[in-house]
């Protein structure tokens, strides 16, 4: 069926102003371990067969007609899935082949409804889909494209889009509201658009990033959605719970994409590798590099009971573990799978395409060195035996923790560079504090979780992004 134009600007709202969402990056919960062998399923046996398998999964052509896969050859399954196929013939799957970017694949009971490269006057940014969502009953899906386009088909309403703004950076990802009637749109620099009933909780739009955006989560109650940047760093609004993150641990490969589970007391992060990093009551049932797969992920997805999730790859591999259930693959060979969307009873699920990624530009000539400056003669300073200048009381090592929010402290003053918050038991307000590597600040100010050998440091929200949790020797005078 035809897709609801989606170039008209919505009544959603589009800004991108700061609230008061969690947007630190705090030393992570650490993740589960991910490279461990685990239950993960390629194709799960469905009928004694010896290859060529005929498909049984229905597509939609690049014309929006319904049609079905090809016999299974060496060339219509992606690379990543042949070495199962050719090692267990036994093996039968669903395997469609789309031809490129803006199509939609359905697998078990998810229904064909359409696709954005079926509509009239599709164009280039029509095809540049990111991602896709369904709707509550599963009878229909938004597809969502770079350029803020929404595309609706079935039991999806269309109800705006980002089409006609001017966006400062990409649209990367879509999450629609436990309703049906609304969703966001996050863009990679963490400006979050809401339409119909999606509430606007706050984005990290117009904050410093270390690493751009790569998708959004929402809460089970709708009230509330996770970011995730390709660094690993996780933001959190409205009820979402802040459960970890990767901010602070090097990473083989970014990561491209983050699922809720059914409690949204935990989620999922998935690197471009496959590796599978898990929070709160989010659960590991295996990951790409624990099954010796080596494929671009693209999209996970959880499961309807949170027992599981897909992960999807770019050549269109579909990998499934714990309770989700493997119901067929893409060969998509002039694109690469963008996202991946269960259908409610996990029965099915569809894959959705997009253009190819253009290769990263070479970095640009290093900087020729600046000459040595000319020796300065040191100006001796009277120091204590823990490093604190003279005059100050050593009080220990204080676990440093950041806040950056306006207003008036305790004391009265204004919160903001200098200031920090105490526990008045240990540090008396109006003292001044030397923190190393940070200097002599002011204690100015309380807070009900600074408790003990504990200081809040004001910073600037892109310094206190980075900052996270420190242990440093303080004192005092």
């Amino acid at each position: 069926m035809a897709a609801h134009a989606y170039r008209p600007q919505g009544a959603g709202s589009h800004f991108k102003s700061r609230s008061a969402g969690t947007h630190f990056k705090p030393k992570p919960v650490q993740p589960s371990p991910w490279r461990r062998v685990s239950p993960g399923r390629l194709p799960r046996p469905v009928a004694a067969a010896t290859l060529p398998i005929l498909a049984a999964g229905s597509l939609i052509g690049p014309l929006g007609l319904v049609g079905s896969a090809s016999a299974v050859t060496r060339t219509a399954l992606p690379t990543s899935l042949w070495a199962a196929f050719s090692a267990a013939p036994s093996l039968a799957a669903t395997v469609s082949s789309l031809n490129g970017p803006g199509q939609v694949a359905s697998f078990g009971d998810a229904p064909v409804e359409g696709q954005p490269a079926a509509t009239p006057g599709a164009t280039a940014a029509t095809n540049d889909v990111v991602g896709i969502a369904r709707t509550p009953s599963g009878d229909g899906y938004w597809v969502a494209t770079a350029s803020g386009g929404v595309f609706t088909y079935g039991d999806a309403h269309f109800y705006g889009s980002a089409g006609n703004m001017t966006l400062d950076k990409p649209i990367v990802g879509i999450a629609a509201t436990p309703s049906g009637h609304g969703y966001w749109l996050v863009a990679s620099d963490g400006g979050v658009f809401t339409f119909g009933d999606a509430t606007f909780h706050g984005s990290m739009g117009g904050q410093h990033l270390n690493e751009p955006v790569v998708g959004i989560a929402a809460t089970p109650s709708g009230n509330g959605y996770w970011l995730a940047a390709s660094d690993g760093g996780v933001f959190t609004f409205g009820d979402a719970r802040y459960q970890g993150s990767l901010g602070n641990v090097h990473l083989d490969k970014p990561v491209v994409g983050i699922a809720s589970t059914g409690t949204g007391a935990g989620y999922w992060m998935v690197g471009s590798d496959g590796g599978v990093f898990t929070f709160g009551d989010a659960t590991f049932h295996g990951s790409l590099p624990s099954m010796g797969v080596s494929q671009d992920a693209t999209a996970i997805a959880p499961s309807p009971s949170g027992d599981g999730y897909w992960i999807a790859a770019a050549d269109g591999g579909v990998y499934s573990f714990g309770d989700a259930l493997y119901r067929g693959s893409v060969s998509a060979t002039s694109s690469e799978v963008r996202g991946l969307a269960p259908t409610p009873d996990g029965e099915g699920y569809w894959e959705v395409t997009g253009d190819v990624p253009p290769p990263p530009p070479p970095p640009p000539a290093p900087d020729p060195p600046a000459p040595a400056p000319a020796p300065v003669a040191a100006t001796p300073v009277a120091t204590s035996a823990s490093g604190a200048p003279a005059g100050f009381t050593s009080l220990g090592t204080f676990e440093v923790t950041c806040y950056d929010l306006t207003g008036l402290t305790a004391t009265g003053v204004q919160a903001g560079p200098g200031i920090v918050a105490v526990d008045p038991g240990v540090i008396p307000l109006g003292s001044s504090v030397w923190i190393q590597g940070v200097g002599t600040v002011s204690a100015q100010d309380t807070g009900g979780a600074i408790i003990g050998n504990h200081i809040d440091l004001w910073l600037s929200p892109g310094a206190c992004y980075s900052w996270g949790l420190e242990y440093r020797q303080v004192a005092v005078s």
